[in-house]
């Protein structure tokens, strides 16, 4: 082999080194790029999700809200019905509401 022919073997090993290194280069810029929309798609897909939950959460608490309103007004309901004797309230547990409460006294003439 001349030393032509050998100058010429070395540019072309070189050329393909630089050219392999563009390629690698372009190969991870198309890498990064598509890592980034694959990035940008999962964070839509979380956004929306997280748009959804808070969505459910606000009507989760509504309803939530709605029924301790309405045992409040059970609870309040429950409170006045014991508070107030009826003939059907009167003799609640074998206790009539009328009974003394000391029975040595009620001995008494």
């Amino acid at each position: 082999m001349s030393t032509l022919e050998g100058e010429f073997i070395s540019v072309e090993v070189g050329a393909i080194h630089r050219n392999s290194s563009r390629l690698q280069a372009g190969c991870a810029d198309q890498n990064a790029r598509a890592l980034q929309e694959v990035m940008e798609r999962l964070n839509s897909n979380l956004y929306l999700q997280n748009c959804y939950i808070m969505k459910e959460n606000e009507r989760l608490r509504m309803k939530a809200q709605l029924l301790n309103q309405e045992n409040q007004a059970l609870l309040s309901e429950l409170k006045q019905k014991l508070g107030k004797p009826n003939s059907k309230n009167a003799n609640v547990g074998g206790i009539c509401s009328s009974s003394n409460t000391n029975p040595s006294n009620s001995s008494k003439p």
